[in-house]
């Protein structure tokens, strides 16, 4: 929506002393405060009633009092009703009441009467973009565009909303031939085309035809190309995939873009090397999108897990793969993957990363402390937990792990004090309970309180046991 403030100063010789001109907020739209081009001249010429209850309207207005300045208006309406800039303020304190039906009988009045003045004409269009009316929209933003070219996007915008798609690709080919791309007119085309496809009866072959169709009209737009291939590879087509690939190649032999697919088609006939250098190219230009990136080290971590003799090679890479992205979400996937398969010391190689990176992620967190502990790590996993503890005080798993890893340590004094301080945040979770219970019997024990040791054992069988923690 546009943001457009007029300011117009009009001098009267009346007794008012100041006049306010207010800027008006509006939610989707910011209506001209006064018409531009009035004659002041003429103005002089009107009774002074007129004046009076123009001016008041206005005044009113600025304090808010849309109710007044309506009635105020139509006092002016009943002396004259031939001012276009009356219905014009009318409709602006209409649209402030959130009267909109009344906001847009009054704009397009005005517009009727001042035909040639855009900044009314805007005010038309904001009504009805309001009202979700855009088929009534349409013949407005054409008049707006002839004299503004910004308004080329509005239009193609409203003939995408009116299934006017013809209409459509026809300003967006227009707009781009002459400026170039834009996100907001892609995401124009790129609704039309899918909204085509998915109503087509075939809407694969629809969408491929699409595709051929774009990389013809702009040859040098890399991502057809890819989008084209994916639908080859996802049809298992490697041929057209490849053939597809290497068109974009031939236009630009430079593309890292093509390396999307040429991964893929490295992996498919099991040439593992070739995918890593693509691989690496992908992860390290910074315009290729993070969904790209997952989809490459996750395809990548796929086939190595089939294929178990590239595993040294893996290990040797995965560094590389990331050293130079800082890309959490990559961290992450490398540390999922090497926890599934138990390599817990790769896992928190990448594990830290995150948590150096985001210390409030704590998922990983809490995933890197059970890994730890499961390692043995105890004095990390108490170092780590008594810090965690403070930026999650009312999380009781932290409070739970810090209990065990003093346990391991010797020390179960500070053990107790933990597990009871974490136990007031258990809420139903039986398993949980159970587990703070065993573990403080642990620590009892560990004192040589046997009577207390029992006691919380027979506890901890009160509730559910069997959580996955009371294993550590």
């Amino acid at each position: 929506m546009r943001e457009q403030k007029m300011h117009v100063n009009i001098y009267l010789p009346i007794c008012m002393g100041l006049l306010i001109f207010a800027m008006v907020s509006r939610s989707e739209a910011q209506f001209i405060e006064s018409p531009d081009d009035i004659n002041v001249d003429e103005l002089k010429t009107l009774d002074d009633p007129f004046n009076d209850h123009y001016f008041n309207a206005i005044t009113y207005k600025s304090i808010d009092n849309n109710e007044q300045a309506i009635s105020e208006l139509q006092e002016c309406l009943s002396i004259n009703p031939n001012e276009f800039y009356v219905y014009n303020e009318l409709g602006k304190n209409y649209f402030r009441l959130e009267r909109y039906k009344d906001a847009e009988i009054n704009f397009v009045k005005a517009m009727q009467m001042a035909p040639d003045n855009m900044d009314i004409a805007e005010n038309v269009y904001d009504i009805y973009l309001k009202q979700k009316k855009y088929k009534e929209a349409i013949p407005v933003v054409q008049i707006l565009a002839k004299t503004d070219g910004k308004f080329r996007n509005d239009l193609a915008n409203l003939y995408a909303l009116t299934k006017q798609h013809e209409k459509a690709l026809a300003v967006l080919d227009e707009l781009d031939g002459q400026y170039g791309n834009s996100p907001f007119r892609e995401s124009i085309r790129n609704r039309i085309l899918e909204s085509q496809y998915k109503n087509a009866k075939n809407p694969v072959e629809e969408r491929k035809k699409q595709l051929r169709t774009a990389i013809s009209q702009f040859p040098n737009k890399e991502k057809n190309y890819i989008e084209l291939s994916t639908v080859y590879l996802e049809e298992n087509d490697a041929v057209e995939a490849q053939k597809t690939v290497d068109q974009l190649l031939d236009v630009k032999p430079d593309s890292d873009s093509a390396h999307i697919i040429l991964y893929q088609l490295a992996l498919e006939s099991g040439d593992f090397e070739t995918s890593v250098k693509s691989i690496i190219r992908i992860l390290k230009n910074n315009r290729i999108s993070s969904e790209h990136k997952h989809k490459a080290l996750k395809d990548m971590l796929m086939y190595v897990k089939k294929n178990p003799r590239f595993e040294r090679r893996l290990n040797e890479l995965t560094e590389l793969f990331v050293e130079d992205s800082g890309n959490e979400k990559l961290y992450i996937i490398l540390g999922k993957y090497f926890a599934e398969n138990q390599q817990w010391d790769e896992a928190l190689v990448y594990f830290d990363k995150v948590t150096k990176k985001n210390p409030n992620n704590f998922d990983i967190l809490k995933t890197k402390l059970l890994i730890q502990i499961k390692s043995d790590k105890y004095a990390e996993v108490e170092q780590i937990s008594e810090v965690a503890i403070e930026n999650f005080p009312s999380q009781p798993l932290l409070y739970l792990l810090n209990g065990i890893a003093n346990l391991h340590l010797g020390k179960p004094n500070i053990a107790l004090e933990s597990l009871n301080n974490g136990i007031d945040y258990v809420i139903d979770d039986a398993q949980m309970e159970s587990d703070f219970y065993l573990q403080m019997a642990k620590a009892y024990t560990a004192l040589g309180e046997h009577g207390k040791a029992n006691t919380y054992k027979s506890k901890a069988d009160e509730v559910k046991p069997g959580s996955k923690t009371s294993q550590l």
